[in-house]
């Protein structure tokens, strides 16, 4: 038995990833304990042993607009608010074998680094693509063909680094507020670690050049390449639920669904995450007059429509909901209508349920989306609400898309069954011997 302590996100979505892979963990016969940051009243770790230790940088601000040097200031004092010792006193106490520090969770990975003599680390990421594939763009759809595409390619990558990195700058001397990410880039740097970390990739400002990643996605739907020797792919670490009406336990969304299965009516799922840059009106409008272009369908929409209530008005065919059982409707549905988030794309294809995807700007969605073109499991959505209609028509007809979701769905269920996950991780601490700095290459 191994001792494996995890640092889990304080994102809900990535955090039941952590768990998830806790709890595989201690089903095998390990210990797993959970280092959250000190204060942290969320009480999602309890089953878990748990330490509470000061692991994320305070935010605040210089209170001045652009003044780089005041931010630069404020960035130092909400950067030394953090230190190694209390974080070397807890591994003292827990003797980790192994430390799995998710790839958000920057400032833990920081302080883990700067430790004199740190135990084995790997990086739980949710994510597929952090690191750039060579002649791909960062939202293609597929492998590009010759040297022009190749070579626009290999640009895009740098160029969102700068558009993002630009955005970051701005965003702090016009607000005059510290984030996490400025208070971060000081403390690396007052703690002597930042040739350890690199920027080099589309999202983070922090990953270790070296480490071994434990990505939560099925290798099988990513755009086709080699990963890094560093990257196993571990599978969608889908918490296993009931998929069947019983566990519906809203009676109107229960009547709903039973309706339209007894009318043979199909079912189309629209969610939309809890994420998004701007306004859904527009976005819950379109669905609207979809719907009324399709009353032979059954809609159920969810993901935060409160606000949007009024567009669904009168619509006999639309249930709506601010919390929807999304496994449970998606093993009813003929469709879906989601925002390609990567758990939501992992359980729309465990459900064998074809897309319309349509990304919200957020994180990784518009590179889900290219995922979803590049296998032909969905389309991307786009066009007025009578090409909405046609496109969901579409993905409902096609037996040659359901046909390729099938077999990505045995691909994305069989990690979970084959214990993936697990061997990986009992591979690393077999080869820890001290500092984990090479992953032993675990491939599905």
């Amino acid at each position: 038995m191994a001792t494996i302590a995890i640092v889990p996100s304080d994102v809900t979505s990535k955090r039941m990833l952590a768990l998830r892979l806790g709890a595989l963990l201690a089903g095998a016969g390990h210990r797993v304990v959970m280092l959250v940051d000190a204060g942290d009243s969320d009480d999602t770790t309890d089953g878990f042993e748990r330490r509470e230790v000061a692991i994320r940088c305070s935010t605040g601000g210089s209170g001045r607009r652009w003044r780089p040097f005041a931010l630069w200031r404020a960035s130092r004092a909400a950067a030394s608010t953090l230190g190694t010792r209390e974080l070397a006193a807890v591994f003292a106490e827990v003797q980790p074998d192994l430390v799995i520090v998710d790839i958000e969770e920057w400032e833990a990975l920081i302080l883990a680094l700067a430790l004199e003599s740190r135990p084995p680390l790997a990086v739980l990421c949710s994510f597929f693509d952090v690191w750039p594939i060579a002649g791909l763009g960062p939202n293609d759809s597929g492998p590009q063909g010759g040297l022009v595409d190749r070579v626009r390619g290999s640009v895009a990558w740098p160029w969102l680094w700068f558009r993002m990195r630009a955005h970051d700058v701005k965003q702090q001397l016009v607000s005059g507020r510290i984030d996490r990410v400025a208070a971060s880039r000081a403390l690396a740097r007052r703690l002597g670690v930042r040739d350890q970390l690199t920027s080099r990739q589309w999202m983070h400002p922090f990953v270790p050049h070296s480490l071994p990643m434990l990505v939560c996605n099925a290798l099988e739907l990513d755009i086709p390449h080699e990963p890094r020797d560093e990257v196993v792919h571990i599978g969608s670490l889908l918490t296993p639920v009931a998929s069947d009406a019983a566990s519906i336990d809203d009676p109107a969304l229960f009547a709903a669904i039973e309706r339209a299965r007894a009318e043979g009516r199909p079912i189309v799922l629209c969610a939309f995450g809890t994420l998004s840059t701007g306004d859904r009106t527009t976005l819950m409008r379109g669905l609207a007059d979809v719907a009324r272009l399709r009353p032979g369908y059954q809609f159920v929409v969810g993901s935060a429509v409160e606000a949007h209530a009024a567009e669904f008005v009168g619509l006999s065919n639309v249930h709506i909901g601010a919390w929807i059982p999304q496994r449970a409707v998606l093993s009813y549905a003929a469709a879906a209508v989601v925002h390609s988030g990567n758990a939501t794309l992992h359980e729309c294809v465990a459900a064998r349920v074809p897309m319309l995807v349509h990304p919200l700007g957020v994180n990784d969605q518009s590179r889900n989306a290219a995922r979803v073109v590049r296998h032909r499991i969905g389309v991307l959505a786009a066009g007025d609400a009578t090409t909405l209609a046609a496109l969901l028509d579409g993905v409902i007809a096609d037996d040659s898309m359901r046909q390729r979701i099938d077999a990505l769905a045995e691909h994305v269920t069989r990690y979970e069954r084959d214990g993936v996950a697990v061997s990986a991780v009992e591979e690393l601490l077999r080869a820890s011997g001290g500092h984990l700095t090479v992953a032993a290459r675990s491939r599905p």
